[in-house]
């Protein structure tokens, strides 16, 4: 774009007022380059030959159908969590408390009043921190041009923040705030946070930092005591399931509630993981890719829009069976004596009772080498069995041997379970377990 020299008075006045030497200096490079290009831009402009009237509406043509063909491919590929990203307060599900708290903000700077410097959102994947982020700064009234976000995992380094802290200074283009979001701040290093902290306790009174993290307990103590601090909720799975079975029906599928409740289950609390699972089942769904049942089919010809049951959609997501899990829940529940530890080592000496404990041991290392030859994703196999395991110690009111068993498997898990995504084979957590809970030696 061309500066006119009326134009560059006027930017270079407001750069002159805050940063003369720096700034001033900056914005008068700026118009040189912008100027030579437009004069560049011209000089090619005028030597390009002249193609005749009908090869130019040929080519207007292609280049319209060219860009038609493009912005459905864009469509078409657009990620669900990104197309139903929230961007207003009311379409934001699960964190009440913080909608409220931000809303008193907004509410706040219209009547004149400056809103906090510096936030903190903390919570786990997925659980909206960037967009409540972009909602906020919206309606604090900053425009797009103003909102820098940044991810910190990949601008980690002490020269990053340095870049940062000497950027803040420059005036905003089109708005009474410039708003930086900083994602996964956690990442920076201890130089990098002692270099941003001035910054940050004191920035200039047009800037507005927002910081979001999955782990709180990495930041330190003097970057958290200048921020106001807002906790996300991980979303429960009932909220989870109903988000899934609605944007599954914007996208031409309804899905029964046992296979969103499996979607939800994948997701383990965040809502972008479950756009994204439920984006393949509907992806697949629509192009014929999963092998649909006889019920779902039946309900298919009643209605325009696809059914899918939870066997088509544990085939996508390639995750163990329900007859699985409860195979693996019967030899539990119906181990020898293995309610205490007493008992089971009872049960474990006798002849009778170690035959067994070696066909329930045969049995279980069975499921779960199936679980393994399938590439089963064995964390999510390891939450359906404490799911199960759980509403056993419920049905029995925590009272009797198949809840003691119940139980005492459920904290073989609970210690067990965390190391799964850390071990060479997924799998190998839950054989231990097996064998912990048969007291094997």
């Amino acid at each position: 774009m061309y500066l006119s020299d009326d134009t560059f008075k006027t930017i270079h006045r407001v750069a002159n007022a805050h940063r003369p030497s720096e700034v001033g200096a900056r914005f008068f490079v700026l118009k040189q380059f912008a100027n030579q290009l437009e004069i560049t831009y011209n000089n090619a402009m005028s030597k390009a030959p002249h193609t005749h009237s009908q090869s130019s509406e040929s080519q207007s043509v292609h280049s319209k159908k060219s860009q038609t063909s493009q912005t459905q491919a864009s469509q078409v590929h657009t990620a669900l969590y990104r197309k139903y990203r929230p961007g207003k307060w009311s379409e934001v599900i699960g964190q009440d408390h913080i909608v409220q708290s931000l809303q008193a903000e907004v509410a706040k700077v219209s009547g004149g009043a400056r809103p906090h410097h510096a936030y903190l959102f903390a919570g786990t994947r997925g659980t909206g921190k960037t967009t409540i982020a972009r909602i906020f700064a919206a309606e604090i009234g900053t425009a797009p041009e103003d909102i820098y976000e940044i991810d910190a995992a990949s601008n980690t380094s002490v020269e990053d923040i340095r870049v940062l802290t000497e950027g803040v200074h420059a005036l905003p283009l089109m708005s009474a705030y410039k708003v930086y979001i900083l994602d996964e701040v956690h990442m920076l290093s201890k130089s990098a946070f002692n270099a941003f902290l001035k910054t940050l306790e004191e920035p200039p009174k047009h800037v507005i930092f927002i910081l979001a993290t999955t782990e709180l307990h990495k930041i330190p103590e003097t970057i958290i005591s200048r921020c106001q601090v807002f906790h996300f909720n991980t979303p429960a799975h009932e909220t989870l399931a109903e988000v899934i079975m609605s944007v599954a029906k914007k996208e031409g599928i309804t899905l029964s509630p046992q296979a969103a409740q499996l979607v939800a289950t994948v997701a383990r609390g965040s809502f972008r993981d479950a756009l994204s699972s439920l984006q393949g089942v509907v992806a697949r769904a629509l192009s014929g890719g999963v092998q649909r049942s006889n019920k779902s089919a039946q309900q298919g010809t009643d209605t325009d829009l696809v059914t899918l049951e939870i066997e088509e959609v544990e085939q996508y997501l390639s995750v163990p069976s329900q007859v699985l899990v409860q195979q693996f829940v019967d030899i539990v529940i119906g181990a020898p004596g293995a309610g205490t530890r007493g008992a089971g080592s009872q049960g474990a000496g006798t002849r009778d009772g170690a035959g067994e404990v070696e066909s329930s041991l045969k049995a279980g290392f069975s499921i779960l080498g199936q679980v393994h030859a399938a590439h089963h994703n064995p964390a999510v196999f390891a939450e359906y069995l404490m799911t199960r395991l759980r509403e056993v110690l419920i049905e029995h009111n925590g009272i009797g041997a198949e809840a003691g068993k119940a139980a005492r498997m459920l904290g073989i898990l609970l210690e067990l379970v965390p190391s799964i995504g850390k071990t060479y084979i997924g799998v190998l957590p839950l054989e231990l377990a097996l064998m912990r809970f048969f007291e094997v030696k």
